[in-house]
């Protein structure tokens, strides 16, 4: 039998110990970002694995923009400023906890190994299924960057700048999923200003983003709109505003106009149960910056599975059974408003 996670393979063969498949998992999560790097969340988060008890992330506001100066015209220089993006903790998060039965012929291979396999998927499942969690919370939990909720319609271009009033969204309601909404939406972002007057989100869709939606009907329409095929794109409706069969039109999104086709995700979590509003919406992120990111995911300590074999056992006398567990540590917070944005359709 064979269970596979991104960065290790751990094989059982008939005869092995669970003691042998425990080890073999806890070896492979020593390392964790070798198994997160290749998973959802390591794409449109910045992923810190650093020791701690709170790590502070902060954005380098520049404070000059590019000046044209004469030959020997004196230099300004200025003194930049930091805002901090991000204070993240961590804290125990609880994987799994079981009871497994002594008895050694109860084929402890099928009893054993399920449990094993399940806690190494819920644990490799945790960062996007808690960032999801937070983004749900975007339009009331607040950002640390401007003390606003981390989506809104009006965040600060410099909160260091008590002179500089200049905003801009990053929450866009009537979101129409069609191909002119999209480029109507990019056209908007950007013109997000940083701190050093440039275009932050410049160039953010011909170097990639990552889309993630709450329903698979969304995926389906933005396929259609970033066809690699350069085909036409058609709606559903004879009504030429929202690029329909009256009105269709070539698209461009395509590898062969230089534009890199943006990662599309359906992260069902994001639907809150009764909120009809949560399945109209689609969050976009700008994976352009190695070190910015929308999001902070702490994960100090990667998961460890335990089982309690020792003579104190306090489950032998009244279950026959011996304890096992799994944990880890995680932080997240919201980052930087300007690299992530909310698309609510009507």
């Amino acid at each position: 039998m064979t269970t596979s996670i991104q960065g290790a393979a751990v094989a059982l063969a008939s005869g092995q110990t669970l003691d042998r498949a425990i080890n073999a998992i806890n070896t492979a999560w020593t390392r964790p970002e070798q198994i997160y790097n290749n998973q959802l969340t390591s794409r449109v988060a910045l992923m810190n694995y650093e020791p701690g008890d709170k790590l502070e992330f902060y954005m380098r506001m520049d404070g000059q923009a590019d000046v044209e100066m004469g030959d020997t015209e004196t230099r300004n220089f200025g003194k930049p400023q930091g805002v901090k993006v991000a204070s993240v903790g961590f804290a125990r998060r609880d994987i799994m906890a079981e009871l497994l039965p002594m008895y050694t012929n109860r084929d402890p291979m099928k009893l054993f190994l399920g449990p094993t396999e399940e806690g190494v998927m819920k644990a490799m499942r945790l960062p996007t299924r808690q960032v999801a969690l937070l983004l749900t919370t975007g339009l009331t939990a607040t950002c640390l960057y401007d003390g606003l909720p981390f989506f809104s319609a009006s965040h600060l271009v410099n909160p260091a700048d008590a002179k500089n009033k200049k905003t801009f969204p990053n929450y866009f309601t009537n979101f129409q999923l069609t191909e002119s909404g999209w480029t109507d939406f990019v056209d908007q972002y950007e013109q997000i200003d940083g701190a050093n007057d440039y275009k932050i989100n410049q160039g953010f869709s011909n170097s990639g983003c990552v889309i993630w939606c709450a329903q698979q009907r969304q995926a389906t329409k933005l396929m259609k709109i970033f066809d690699p095929e350069g085909r036409l794109y058609q709606g559903n409706t004879a009504t030429p505003a929202t690029d329909t069969a009256a009105a269709a039109v070539t698209t461009v999104f395509t590898p062969k106009f230089g534009y890199q086709l943006p990662m599309i995700e359906v992260v069902p979590e994001l639907v809150v149960s009764g909120s009809a509003v949560t399945r109209k919406r689609l969050f976009v992120f700008n994976t352009r910056y190695a070190m910015r990111r929308a999001i902070v995911v702490r994960v100090p300590r990667g998961m460890v599975m335990k089982i309690n074999r020792t003579a104190n056992n306090p489950y032998e006398a009244s279950n026959n059974a011996y304890p096992m567990w799994a944990d880890m540590e995680y932080g997240q917070g919201f980052g930087l408003p300007h690299l992530g944005a909310l698309l609510e359709e009507p």
